[in-house]
């Protein structure tokens, strides 16, 4: 199975910590970065695409969700403030699915999601905006591909 880790692409300024942060879009050269990995993924996969509730990520998935039919579930856990825990079960219920899968988080969120998936290592540490990860859980490898913009 794999699973396609995917930072959010390029956003407005963060102006405070506050709620406002939700709302935070996408810029133009992030709208771009969502279209490179909409174009980037497969044409059949992901069959499943879960999104933070941050608007800038599921910004980011929608070119991806309108190209190949597929609706954006949103999972708070996810979210800039998540735990450990959270996201354990996350991936128990991905992993229960068996269907290759997006997961689109933040730059704080995708090194846990690599280390609770085992495939953390010091390469694994690049987590650019609009980055994807692609993980395959059999063979227990990520490789990380940058954003194009």
């Amino acid at each position: 199975m794999l699973i396609y880790l995917i930072r959010h692409a390029k956003a407005g300024e963060r102006l405070s910590l506050t709620a406002g942060d939700l709302e935070r879009e996408l810029t133009r050269s992030g709208k771009i970065q969502a279209q490179d990995i909409a174009a980037f993924l497969p044409p059949s996969n992901p069959k499943r695409i879960v999104s933070s509730p941050y608007l800038r990520c599921v910004q980011t998935m929608e070119p991806t969700s309108q190209a190949r039919g597929t609706k954006i579930e949103i999972d708070k856990r996810l979210g800039e403030v998540t735990t450990v825990r959270s996201l354990e079960k996350l991936l128990e219920a991905i992993s229960v699915a068996a269907t290759d899968t997006a997961l689109c988080s933040h730059g704080n969120v995708v090194p846990t999601l690599l280390k609770l998936l085992g495939v953390y290592t010091m390469q694994t540490m690049l987590c650019q905006k609009g980055s994807i990860y692609v993980v395959d859980t059999v063979a227990h490898t990520a490789t990380y591909h940058p954003a194009q913009t």
